[in-house]
């Protein structure tokens, strides 16, 4: 049997035991999973990356998505609401209340990739409150909601940053309504869109924004998210920023643009936005990359080759 993990296992598989079996292959989209797999008892673990359809995300597709155009465009969740529900389920007492946004902008800077771990080494006083949870689904619940308050603390301070841009660039959010809570009272400004469907409405949008930005959840420090591939396998620029695993795929500076630290993004933005020719040929390099190395296709061939491996002698 395989299993293909497109989330965090950090979040779960650590909460329940005996489920390794030498008869399990599991394949993760980041290389940062396996050796904390391998340390669960799970030896057959392999990385495979995220990929893209070309087939749906292409170039040129004749129109826009009802008419939707933009300079400069970020498309993703506000987390807050997110944020509100894991904190709802998890039932925490007063003092982890209290302090939880600190303690998640304490894991968004520290080189800790797994949430549990950072939390059992974070503070005497907050290891005990984790294990002094009602049970295992509210300690997963705490789990995923300073996941989420880490991932929303710093796509806000991302996304703020497009603002810097200039006056005559307004960037263009997509996502959720909790994008007018986080920007509540701000005076500078930006225009919003409800979320766009993934399948049906996405491919049509990202060849018509010039600019599309990304930033990554930080459920994943070291992996790229799907939009690193889907943007240039439908012929358009994205801004990312920079993780790990990235330059193992993509050629940094001529495959792909990524920012190191937020106060390079709008200077980023700002170039590529105004120099069509170095914009054009990122595109290009990127484009040809993803369809040589990065589909889907690509991907279930590799999962079968490890599977052959395994399971073929």
């Amino acid at each position: 049997m395989a299993s293909w993990f497109v989330d965090n296992p950090h979040l779960v598989l650590h909460l329940y035991h005996g489920l390794s079996s030498p008869w399990l292959a599991i394949f993760t989209w980041d290389k940062d999973n396996i050796a904390s797999l391998k340390a669960q008892g799970f030896n057959n673990v392999f990385h495979l990356p995220l990929g893209t359809s070309p087939e749906r995300f292409r170039p040129k597709l004749g129109r826009t998505c009802n008419g939707l155009t933009a300079d400069l465009s970020f498309v993703g969740n506000s987390m807050v609401y997110k944020v509100e529900k894991r904190m709802e389920k998890a039932m925490l007492p007063q003092n982890m209340l209290d302090n939880y946004q600190v303690v998640a902008a304490d894991f968004r800077v520290s080189p800790e990739r797994s949430i549990h771990d950072f939390i059992i080494n974070y503070s005497t006083e907050l290891c005990a409150g984790y294990w002094n949870l009602s049970d295992q689904e509210s300690q997963l619940a705490y789990e995923t909601m300073l996941t989420w308050e880490a991932t929303r603390q710093y796509r806000l301070a991302c996304v703020t940053k497009l603002l810097e841009v200039g006056e005559r660039t307004i960037p263009l959010i997509i996502g959720d309504d909790g994008w007018e809570i986080a920007f509540q009272g701000e005076k500078r400004p930006w225009a919003w869109h409800k979320p766009l469907a993934y399948y049906d409405e996405l491919p049509y949008f990202y060849p018509h924004s010039t600019v599309n930005f990304n930033t990554t959840s930080m459920q994943m420090k070291g992996a790229v998210n799907q939009r690193v591939f889907d943007v240039p396998a439908a012929g358009s620029f994205v801004l990312t920023d920079w993780r790990e695993q990235m330059d193992e795929m993509l050629d940094p500076g001529t495959e792909i643009v990524s920012y190191k630290s937020i106060d390079e993004i709008p200077e980023l933005a700002r170039f590529y936005l105004t120099h069509e020719k170095e914009r054009q040929a990122v595109i290009k390099a990127g484009h040809q990359r993803v369809l040589a190395c990065h589909t889907w296709d690509m991907r279930v061939q590799s999962l079968l080759a490890s599977m052959r491996s395994v399971y073929g002698k």
